[in-house]
C-alpha cells in the first residue's frame, strides 16, 4: 500500500484490520515512533475527478434522496465529506490534517459523532459536531483509546468500541457513554475483540462484530456478528460462518441486519442480509470486496464501501445496491479513498 508509514498510521491500520476490512489486506511496513504519522495516500491511474450524477440516472432507476457523510483521502489526509444524492454536491466539512474516522450522522441529522486522532495523547477519541461541520467539541476524555462509534436512538448516549492503550494492542471492548461525556459504562468484557457496535432503532439492542469464537491470530475465521441487550447482558451469536462475517448494521425498521461475510452461496467481502434473529440469511449481490454497510432511510438501498480485488483500502468507492439485488450503482469514481458512508 505504501513504502513508508507512520506508526500511529501502521497500527490504525491494524485495528482496521480487526473492524472487517484489513483481512483482504497487505500489513503496512512498521517504521520508529520517531517519524509520526506519514502516510500519503496511493493515487491510482488518474481519471477525471468527478462524482457520478445519482438525481438523474439512465436506465430509469429511481433517483435516490438524502445525504451521506463519509471519510475521503482527497487532500491527501482523512477528512469528512457530505455527498447530496439528490443534486450530486459534494463539500468538505473537516479540514485540519487530522485523521477521522467513523462518521455517523446522529438520528434528528443535525449533528455527526466520528472519531479523531489526537495525536498529543496516542489516542483517538470522540468528537460531535454541527452536521455543516461547526461547532467541534470532543466528547471522551483521555484513556480510551476509541475506533468506532454511534447514536442511540433517542440520540442522548453514544455505543462506543474502544479500550484502555495506546495504538498498539488495544483490547476493544464495547461501551455506552452519555454524549456530553458523562457516564461511561463498560458492556462486554471479553479477551477477544469486540467492534462496530450499532444500536436497534427501538434501542434495545446492540449488534456488533467480535472474535471471541474464533482462532487465534488473523488466519481463517476472526469475527463473526453477534447481538445483545442494550444493557450488555444476554448476548447471541448471529453468524457461524467458516470465515468472517462483520460490519453489522440494522435496517430502520429493526427487522432485518445487513453485513459484510459468509452467507449462503457467498464468501467473505460479499454483501448480504438476514433477519435480526439470524435467520434466512441471504447474498445481496455477488462476491465483492465491500464494507461498513449502511442502509437508506427509506430501507430499498444499501450503501457499501468497495474495494478492488487486490482489497486496496485506498481503490474504495461508495456504492448503492437495491436490497433485492437488482440494482447496484457506482456513486464515486476517482483516484482517491472514498469510505465509512452513512445515510440520512
Amino acid at each position: 500500500m505504501m513504502a513508508k508509514a507512520g506508526t500511529r498510521w501502521s497500527t490504525l491500520m491494524g485495528v482496521l484490520m480487526v473492524l472487517g476490512v484489513m483481512l483482504l489486506m497487505a500489513q503496512p511496513t512498521q517504521p520508529s515512533a520517531a517519524q509520526g504519522p506519514q502516510h500519503t495516500p496511493t493515487m491510482r491511474s488518474p481519471i477525471d475527478d468527478r462524482f457520478a450524477t445519482v438525481s438523474a440516472l439512465a436506465n430509469g432507476q429511481v433517483p435516490l434522496t438524502g445525504q451521506l457523510v463519509y471519510v475521503s483521502s482527497k487532500t491527501g489526509g482523512y477528512e469528512l465529506y457530505t455527498l447530496d444524492l439528490g443534486s450530486g454536491v459534494t463539500k468538505q466539512i473537516t479540514d485540519d490534517g487530522i485523521s477521522k474516522w467513523w462518521p455517523e450522522w446522529s438520528h434528528d441529522g443535525t449533528q455527526i459523532a466520528f472519531v479523531k486522532e489526537v495525536p498529543t495523547e496516542k489516542h483517538y477519541t470522540i468528537f460531535i459536531m454541527d452536521a455543516d461541520g461547526s461547532n467541534e467539541h470532543r466528547v471522551t476524555q483521555s484513556g480510551l483509546n476509541i475506533f468506532c462509534v454511534d447514536w442511540s436512538p433517542d440520540d442522548k448516549q453514544l455505543v462506543l468500541c474502544g479500550g484502555v492503550g495506546p495504538y498498539e494492542n488495544v483490547a476493544l471492548d464495547i461501551y455506552t457513554i452519555n454524549v456530553d461525556g458523562t457516564g461511561l459504562t463498560k458492556l462486554t468484557n471479553d479477551p477477544s475483540r469486540d467492534y462496530e457496535p450499532q444500536w436497534s432503532p427501538d434501542g434495545q439492542f446492540i449488534t456488533f462484530s467480535s472474535d471471541r469464537n474464533a482462532p487465534s491470530g488473523f488466519g481463517g475465521a476472526y469475527g463473526q456478528v453477534y447481538v445483545m441487550r442494550a444493557d450488555g447482558s444476554e448476548v447471541r451469536q448471529l453468524t457461524n460462518s467458516e470465515t468472517s462475517s462483520f460490519g453489522p448494521s440494522w435496517s430502520r425498521d429493526g427487522t432485518m441486519l445487513a453485513y459484510v461475510g459468509d452467507c449462503p452461496g457467498a464468501s467473505i467481502g460479499t454483501l448480504c442480509v438476514m433477519k435480526a434473529d439470524g435467520s434466512d440469511k441471504r447474498a445481496v449481490a455477488e462476491s465483492q470486496y465491500d464494507s461498513a454497510p449502511r442502509w437508506s432511510p427509506d430501507g430499498k438501498h444499501i450503501i457499501v464501501s468497495r474495494m478492488d480485488r487486490n482489497g486496496n483500502l485506498e481503490s474504495a468507492e461508495l456504492h448503492v445496491l437495491s436490497v433485492d439485488g437488482d440494482e447496484d450503482r457506482q456513486l464515486t469514481n476517482n483516484q482517491w479513498m472514498d469510505y465509512l458512508p452513512n445515510w440520512k
